[in-house]
């Protein structure tokens, strides 16, 4: 295949509950348009048995939180959920009017299919009663109905160093220039749903998704990551928008992995301030040992003797 400009879908990670005294109902979009989930329609249609709510979405407790509130994602084991793709087409890059569209676009798909799935008479009854046993947290976004502030970005601009991580850095797992371990699996969303004729029949296939597990291994995170191109900039740090391929951001784009590289990225800007040298040219030894004395996991599991390092201060 060739590249293209797609990205991971984006969606809206809604809050919600069976709490009945802290819900409130999916709203109707005021784009609401049934026949944008024919798709769906016909897809359960041709199952054996009905999906439940859960089994649409995945919907994850948010521990220790009061009113039993859960985080409703895409579910990796359904092909049509919160996720829209292609409708992040154009985001990237796009000034904010277009990128307004966008929000606006991604967040009538995502509502208006939770709507669609409680109230459509042609949702089989236990999809919609298992929809209608949960709701909006009534106590969160009060001010925006009930309806996160900011749409669930996947994917965006990377940075390009002067070396990109790729598939083959990922799987080797080892660098010398480690501030960091990553284990995260290449957690792919889908990117495009795409329709074409077989056999005579019109099928729809969601191209680009992998397994949340795929490969998932321990990887060292080399300083290259967050580094710009040297003939570039010299005093720039960038510990979210990596210098990588789009396959492996799959497997860097956790939070685990930017706590890191943060811790890095300052770590690195305090030594090259006091020595007045460019980011690139940081003495990467002395940088390892000051992670480790913090408490980040420089080295693979088995590869480092541990020792005190209380004399390393910046």
């Amino acid at each position: 295949g060739e590249a293209d400009q797609g990205v991971m879908a984006f969606s809206y990670r809604l809050c919600v509950t069976q709490n009945t005294t802290n819900q409130a109902p999916f709203p109707k979009p005021a784009g609401y348009a049934p026949e944008n989930f024919e798709l769906m329609r016909r897809y359960m249609t041709a199952l054996d048995k009905a999906p439940a709510f859960t089994t649409i979405f995945g919907v994850y407790p948010y521990r220790g939180y009061p009113n039993q509130k859960h985080d409703l994602c895409d579910a990796n084991t359904f092909p049509i959920t919160s996720d829209a793709p292609d409708l992040s087409d154009g985001y990237v890059e796009g000034i904010e009017k277009i990128r307004r569209e966008i929000r606006s676009n991604v967040k009538e798909y995502v509502l208006g299919y939770l709507y669609w799935l409680a109230n459509d008479p042609s949702v089989p009854g236990l999809t919609q009663n298992t929809t209608r046993e949960w709701g909006l947290c009534e106590d969160e976004f009060t001010d925006n109905q009930n309806i996160p502030y900011q749409m669930y970005v996947r994917e965006g601009l990377r940075l390009v160093g002067d070396h990109v991580f790729s598939e083959a850095d990922w799987t080797k797992a080892k660098s010398s220039q480690s501030i960091g371990l990553g284990s995260w699996g290449l957690d792919i969303h889908v990117v495009h749903r795409l329709a074409s004729e077989e056999g005579g029949k019109l099928m729809v296939r969601d191209e680009g998704y992998t397994d949340p597990g795929t490969g998932a291994h321990k990887f060292q995170l080399p300083l290259s990551l967050i580094l710009p191109k040297k003939a570039e900039v010299t005093n720039l740090l960038v510990p979210t928008c990596l210098s990588t391929s789009h396959v492996t951001w799959a497997g860097l784009r956790e939070e685990p992995t930017m706590w890191q590289l943060g811790m890095g990225a300052g770590t690195v800007a305090a030594m090259v301030a006091a020595a007045r040298t460019p980011v690139q040219e940081v003495d990467i030894k002395a940088l390892q040992d000051h992670l480790r004395h913090q408490g980040v996991p420089v080295d693979l599991p088995g590869e480092y003797p541990v020792q005190s390092l209380s004399s390393v201060v910046i």
